[in-house]
C-alpha cells in the first residue's frame, strides 16, 4: 500500500508542469476586467495565438502567455468615442 501511495505522488508531481509567464483563463479575466466566458470566446476566435491546453484533474485547462496580453484591447459595447474638440466638430461648445 505504501508503495502505491508513493508512486501516485511521484506521478502527480511529474504531471504537474511549471508554466512560467502563462496565465489561466481566470487570471486573464481578472487582469482585463472581463468575465471568464469572454476570455474563452476570444481564445476560440484566435485572439490569443499562443494559448496552450493541458489536461487537469477536472478537465482541460487553458494557459495563455502574458505576451499575448501586451497591446490587447478590450472592445466595449456601443459606439466608440470620437474625442473631437468643439472646434473640430464645427458646432457650439456645450456646457
Amino acid at each position: 500500500m505504501r508503495f502505491y501511495a508513493l508512486g501516485a505522488m511521484v506521478i502527480i508531481a511529474a504531471v504537474k508542469k511549471v508554466r512560467k509567464n502563462m496565465l489561466t483563463v481566470k487570471q486573464v479575466a481578472e487582469r482585463l476586467g472581463v468575465g471568464e466566458s469572454s476570455v474563452r470566446h476570444w481564445r476560440i476566435a484566435g485572439r490569443f495565438p499562443g494559448a496552450e491546453a493541458d489536461e487537469g484533474p477536472r478537465g482541460i485547462v487553458w494557459y495563455i502567455p502574458e505576451s499575448d496580453l501586451k497591446g490587447f484591447q478590450v472592445r466595449r459595447r456601443g459606439r466608440p468615442p470620437k474625442n473631437l474638440t468643439a472646434a473640430e466638430k464645427g458646432g457650439k461648445k456645450v456646457m
